[in-house]
């Protein structure tokens, strides 16, 4: 453990897989959601763990991997070994609920990629236990989502991509990372997560955030050369028109991508020589 009193979910993590390498963030949420840790939260909504809900951790990933035992024993073997009752888990939900759930999860996501503030109101009418994290009933389940719209916190945005916190501030300052705040917490989107990652391979190569602005600028002037062109489309306002302004600008992204392979190819060919 570090000197301070608590660890992220990331540094959890880090430790855990020094004796259990398979284990995952999206694991530890789901051992969370079932009642059988309860970390501490931030005022910004982060985890925070303390040596003891790592020892459980540990304690239980242990039952799984040598007892094969179901979770409802877990629990039972977790209040004997420490000595505390847990936290019961969620009752479960009949079919009706479920779906009624996924109906209104599925709206946050429908009002998110409308923008935040769409999203906002939508996640404000969710009952306070799904406005974070999804119940997941099923014991065997180890791939649960980071939040209801796919979107991760700082803390697993580093995990996920290596960059370091400067890092990330660095690039939202450049325009290559844009976080949201939804319901109060700051989260980052999968275009985002799949951004953080790229950016984190550069960092290999010793290249901040601040030497890729230029991506940033090109992709700006890029998106004015495709508005010229659907423009047009977007102003009719039909379902039709939007289609096919959807279609146009679609082939354009992909012939950009085309021309920018062909000419940087060329470029690797006049830097080495060939």
């Amino acid at each position: 453990m570090t000197a301070r009193s608590y660890v992220s979910i990331g540094e959890v993590l880090a430790q855990l897989r020094e004796e259990f390498p398979d284990v995952t963030i999206s694991k530890i949420r789901f051992l969370e959601s079932q009642g059988l840790v309860t970390p501490q939260r931030s005022p910004s909504g982060y985890r925070k763990f303390s040596a003891r809900d790592v020892e459980t951790l540990q304690f239980i990933l242990r039952q799984q991997r040598e007892h094969f035992l179901p979770l409802k024993v877990i629990k039972e073997r977790v209040k004997e070994h420490f000595g505390e009752v847990t936290p019961a888990a969620p009752a479960p939900t009949s079919p009706e609920d479920r779906a009624a759930r996924l109906e209104r999860m599925a709206s946050v996501v429908a009002a998110l990629q409308e923008g935040p503030r769409e999203a906002a109101p939508v996640l404000a009418s969710l009952p306070q236990a799904q406005r974070k994290e999804p119940v997941v009933s099923d014991d065997t389940i180890d791939d649960v989502a980071p939040t209801p719209m796919n979107a991760v916190g700082l803390d697993d945005l580093l995990e996920l991509s290596g960059m370091s916190e400067a890092d990330v501030n660095q690039a939202e300052a450049c325009g290559l990372l844009r976080s949201h705040r939804v319901a109060g917490e700051v989260v980052y989107r999968e275009d985002a997560v799949a951004t953080a990652k790229v950016l984190g391979q550069f960092a290999k190569f010793g290249i901040e955030p601040r030497h890729l602005r230029t991506y940033a600028n090109a992709v700006d002037r890029e998106i004015g050369l495709v508005s010229q062109v659907i423009t047009a489309q977007l102003r009719a306002r039909t379902p039709e028109s939007r289609q096919r302004a959807a279609e146009q600008a679609s082939e354009m992204a992909k012939l950009g991508q085309s021309l920018r392979a062909a000419l940087l190819r060329r470029a690797l060919a006049d830097l080495l020589g060939n």
